[in-house]
Order: C-alpha cells, then sequence, then structure tokens
C-alpha cells in the first residue's frame, strides 16, 4: 500500500471514529503536505450540525503508518509542534495498521504540552510523542475525550513562563490554590478513582486571587496529588468543610492519604481502600464519624474543586447503627459543654468505660430531663468527675433512677440564702460566695457567660448584697490566676449592677478596681477617687482609692494606720493585686 492510500485509509478511520459520536463534523484534508495540521473538527452540542449550535473548532493532525507491531510512540517534527503551538492546541492522531487491522491512538496536545515539549526538546529536530489508544469503538468514550479537551482548552489560554509541574510552582507561590478535574460515570465506585486519573492524566491548574487560571502540571501517576508531604487543599463533604488538608505516605504497601488522625485511603493496583478509627477529641471524632456516614450515603466528597461520589465504605447495620449513635452521643457533648460554659478540652481517649457511661448518662438527664442510673444515694450536692473534667452536680433521687444536673441550672436546681428564718431565693452562682477562690479552679462547670444573666434574672435583694459582693470578690481573684477576658466581662458587668443599686462607697471602689483591669481610669472617676479618699473616715477605702489612684507612698502611709488583724484582712482582697503593681 503506497504511502497516500495509508494516509486516506487513516484518515477514513478517524473519520468514522469521530462521527459515530453524533456532535463532530470532521473536515479533514488527505495527502497535504504544506500544513503541520489536517484540518478541523467541529464539535457540537447535539446532533443538530447548525451554526448557533458549534460548541467549538479543535485543529487535528492524522498520521497513518504500517507497522510490523504496535508501538506506543511517535516521532514529530519539531518544527510541527512550534506551528501547533500557534493554535494554542491540537489533537493529533496515529492510526498504526499491522496485518489489516488498525488501531488508533492520540495525543492530546494542549498549550501546556507544547511549551513544556518545546522546552525538553532543545536543539533536537525531532521527538517522541506518547501514544494513548482511543475507545474508537465506544462512541461514548469517544465524545467524553472531545469534550474534556475542549473544556481544557478553554482553560487555557495562558501559562506562567517556566512553570511545568508543581514543584516550580512553589519557588514563585506560597501555598498556591490548585484545582483539577476527571470525567466518570454517574455511579463509578472508589476503585475507578484511581484507574481515572492514571489513564484521563488530568491537567493541574493553579488559580490565582484574581480566578485566572493556568496549567502547571499533568497527573502521570498518583503521587502527583500532592505538594510535598502535606497539601492544604481543603476537603469537603457535600460542600462541608471537614479538614484543612490532607497528608501522603509512599512505602511498600502503597500510597497513602491521610485526612485528619483517624482516616486514611490506601491507593494499591487501581484499588481505594477507604479505613477509619475513632479516637482523639470530640470534635475530631465528630469530624470522622461524620465524614464515613456521610460517604456511606453516596455523598458528594470533593478535596478542593474536585468532587466525587466514592462509596468505598458500605456499613453494615450494626456498625451502622454504632456510629449514628456515638455521633448522636458526640453531639450532645458538645452541646453540653456549651450550656455548661466548659472551656476545656475533653480527653476522650483516657476516660474509662464507667466514666464514658457516666457522662451518657449525664447529657439524657442534663438536655432530656431523663432518670438514669447515675446518682448519688440521697438527694444532694456531688462532683461529676471525667478525667480531666469535673462537673458540680445536684442529684434528685427518683424511684426508678435519678436526675442529675448541673448545679447551676436553676430550671430544676434552687438556692436560697438563709437570714433568720427568711430563705431568700438568688441565682444558684451565689453559692460559690461561700466557696474558697480553689473551687473556681476545681470545677468546670462555672458559665461566666450565664452567670450575671442568672443573677439578673433572681434580683439582689438588699440581705443578699455581701454575698453577691463577696462572689464578685473571688471571681476577681480568680481572674488575676488566669486573665480570661470572659470573666473580667462578668466581673464587670457584676459589679455595674451592684453600683447601679446601691452606689456605695465599696460598690465604687469594686466597680473601679474591675475596670481598671480593663482599661485605664477616666479623668472624671480619677476625681471621684480623690474626692472619696478626702470626703470619707474609713481608712481602708482612702487606702483602696490611693491604690486605684497608684500612689504608693500614700498607700503606706494609710497601711501603718491599719492594726494587724486589718492588715491581714486586706492582703486577701484583690485589690492587693493592683497594689503590687504600683
Amino acid at each position: 500500500m503506497d504511502k497516500s492510500s495509508i494516509e486516506g485509509n487513516a484518515v477514513d478511520y478517524v473519520r468514522i471514529a469521530l462521527r459515530n459520536t453524533n456532535i463532530i463534523k470532521p473536515e479533514l484534508k488527505e495527502g497535504d503536505k504544506t500544513l503541520s495540521w489536517d484540518g478541523e473538527l467541529f464539535v457540537y452540542n447535539s446532533d443538530e450540525f447548525s451554526k448557533a449550535n458549534l460548541k467549538a473548532i479543535i485543529p487535528a493532525q492524522v498520521k497513518g503508518r504500517t507497522l510490523k507491531k504496535y508501538t506506543k510512540t511517535h516521532p514529530i517534527a519539531v518544527s510541527d509542534l512550534i506551528n501547533f503551538k500557534k493554535k494554542k492546541n491540537i489533537l493529533y492522531f496515529v492510526v498504526q495498521i499491522v496485518n489489516n487491522e488498525y488501531r488508533i491512538s492520540y495525543v492530546p496536545l494542549q498549550l501546556y504540552d507544547l511549551e513544556k515539549l518545546l522546552k525538553n526538546a532543545g536543539k533536537r529536530k525531532t521527538i517522541s510523542l506518547p501514544l494513548t489508544d482511543l475507545p474508537f469503538k465506544n462512541a461514548t468514550k469517544v465524545k467524553s475525550i472531545i469534550l474534556s479537551f475542549i473544556k481544557d482548552a478553554e482553560r487555557q489560554s495562558q501559562i506562567i513562563p517556566g512553570v511545568f509541574n508543581t514543584g516550580d510552582l512553589q519557588e514563585k507561590i506560597k501555598k498556591p490554590v490548585l484545582t483539577f478535574n476527571v470525567d466518570m460515570r454517574s455511579n463509578f465506585s472508589g476503585a475507578d478513582i484511581y484507574s481515572s486519573i492514571i489513564t484521563q492524566k488530568p491537567y493541574v491548574y493553579y488559580k490565582d486571587e484574581k480566578g485566572v487560571e493556568f496549567p502547571v502540571d499533568k497527573f502521570e501517576n498518583i503521587q502527583n496529588l500532592i505538594i510535598g508531604h502535606h497539601n492544604d487543599i481543603p476537603i469537603f463533604v457535600d460542600e462541608i468543610q471537614y479538614y484543612d488538608g490532607y497528608d501522603i505516605l509512599n512505602n511498600e504497601t502503597g500510597t497513602t492519604i491521610r485526612i485528619g488522625r483517624q482516616i486514611s485511603i490506601l491507593l494499591k493496583e487501581h484499588k481505594l481502600t477507604l479505613n477509619y478509627g475513632n479516637a482523639g477529641t470530640v470534635q475530631e471524632r465528630l469530624n470522622t464519624l461524620s465524614f464515613i456516614l456521610a460517604i456511606h450515603n453516596g455523598s458528594i466528597l470533593a478535596f478542593g474543586d474536585f468532587k466525587l461520589p466514592i462509596q468505598t465504605v458500605l456499613l453494615k447495620d450494626d456498625e451502622l447503627k454504632r456510629i449514628e449513635k456515638l455521633v448522636k452521643f458526640y453531639k450532645d457533648i458538645v452541646t453540653l459543654f456549651k450550656r455548661l460554659g466548659i472551656q476545656k478540652e475533653l480527653n476522650l481517649d483516657d476516660l474509662t468505660k464507667q466514666q464514658t457511661n457516666n457522662l451518657y448518662d449525664f447529657c439524657q438527664s442534663e438536655l432530656y430531663d431523663k432518670e438514669v442510673s447515675l446518682g448519688l444515694k440521697n438527694t444532694g450536692q456531688g462532683v461529676l468527675r471525667l478525667n480531666n473534667i469535673n462537673i458540680y452536680c445536684f442529684c434528685i433521687k427518683g424511684n426508678k433512677g435519678n436526675k442529675v444536673y448541673s448545679i447551676f441550672n436553676d430550671k430544676y436546681v434552687g438556692y436560697c440564702i438563709i437570714i433568720g428564718d427568711e430563705q431568700i431565693p438568688v441565682s444558684p452562682y451565689v453559692m460559690l460566695a461561700d466557696k474558697t477562690t480553689e473551687t473556681f479552679e476545681k470545677i468546670d462547670n462555672v458559665n461566666f457567660s450565664d452567670l450575671v444573666p442568672s443573677i439578673k434574672k433572681y434580683g439582689i435583694p438588699d440581705k443578699t448584697e455581701d454575698a453577691h459582693i463577696h462572689l464578685l470578690l473571688k471571681m476577681l481573684l480568680y481572674y488575676d490566676k488566669i486573665k480570661s477576658p470572659n470573666i473580667l466581662d462578668a466581673c464587670i458587668a457584676l459589679a455595674t449592677i451592684l453600683y447601679e443599686q446601691n452606689k456605695s462607697e465599696i460598690n465604687f471602689i469594686n466597680l473601679t478596681q474591675t475596670v481598671k483591669r480593663k482599661h485605664k481610669l477616666t479623668k472624671e472617676t480619677i476625681q471621684d477617687l480623690v474626692s472619696l479618699k478626702n470626703s470619707t473616715s474609713r481608712i481602708d477605702i482612702k487606702l483602696a482609692s490611693c491604690i486605684l489612684l497608684e500612689s504608693k507612698l500614700e498607700c503606706e502611709h494609710y497601711l501603718s494606720e491599719l492594726d494587724h488583724s486589718q492588715i491581714e484582712e486586706f492582703q486577701h482582697y484583690p485589690i492587693m493585686n493592683l497594689y503590687s503593681q504600683t
């Protein structure tokens, strides 16, 4: 067979394969000796070949060869690549004929490929192109290849000079945002992911802050998923972000993508296996199990902009129920800690089985008002110890079980101050006024965000003012130890209520010392302190005023006028913490 016949047959074979898609009209010339390309492929949105329905025009070149056996590469002149670059892309077809049978191969050459090939060609006049078999007997697959080519052609209008892989990009840009896409059937499984990346070799794109895309790499194998050992591409399930990135490990078992501390995806022999554990903080466990449930339910998993529904984890009924119960339990813990104002992170990994059961019971009682086995022998106060968390509780003994609440839950727990024969209801937080300062450090369910609203709810009857002042002073001492802003805000709010209700000298001093811990005193407040110091007959008030005015010499003078027992008492007040700073 002469060369012209070989070329003619090759063009015919390619035409048939493309026409079978019903969306491509190939305009290919035969035996053209002048141009680097043979013609163009007119691609339409449907089988209606009209101007209005035209989707894209792709430059194309067809080469025919008779061989003794099929080959995986094809030689091409560098001058042709230079000409192809003028068009920015081209679909290069090679038809190999062996013993009157033929195979169609293709090379999708986008702008990125042409630039990289020319760079690597150096001074050579001819290079070899790697060939990919065209599934020409499957019109659907051919159609998918053409449409993917069009998508990439639309994204590759320009490249970043000198950037041909993610390593080159990293030298220019820190933590770049990368995206890539693969085309897959709608009901694919996890095992298809690996093979699809291997076969399609999608391009990796960098998106700048303006949203402009640049091709920077191409998947030759699954290891291109990473930049170094950690990738900052966020991971979503149904558009909810679960993780900020992932790590990748390579060893003799295969390639493992590690997501968080408990999820790993093993890639080996074109198969994908997902494993998970249940450990870590409450939020880590919630993330892990919610992630697994979402995948079990066929939700969309996305690595950045790369979206794929994977179903590699199909849970058995008993395991599914166990995970759903655990997720509900962990969500209850989050709700419980938020309600109780617990700031510490619960160390779940070291909880005993009994402590875990106790925590479950407490959630059921506090959140859902259910009777539980947890509790004391008799109605009364107690501390629920959960490893590194201590919760001050109140147990109400029932006939069949107990109800156990946070002791500050005034919906179920009442507290009164007894004065003579009178019982005066106040906020349960006022009971802390009778406790030592260390109580704040030993229990974790003092909710400082709820404390003042609770006091406002009950009000401050005159007979209970001293108890509320004692509570304020203990809160200030605790703040001075740990410097937590939310505690200081609660102190300021409580001191303000006390002063507005009774503008006494003590309440003014306490409000002023509380505010001074947050910011400098105003000129007006300083003048009020000077007036108070000069007008009061109480030495302790004069001393407190001088401490707030930062008048050290006067402080020493008034301290000398106090007797030993008065000095000892004064030294236990939080205002002395300010004196040590003057």
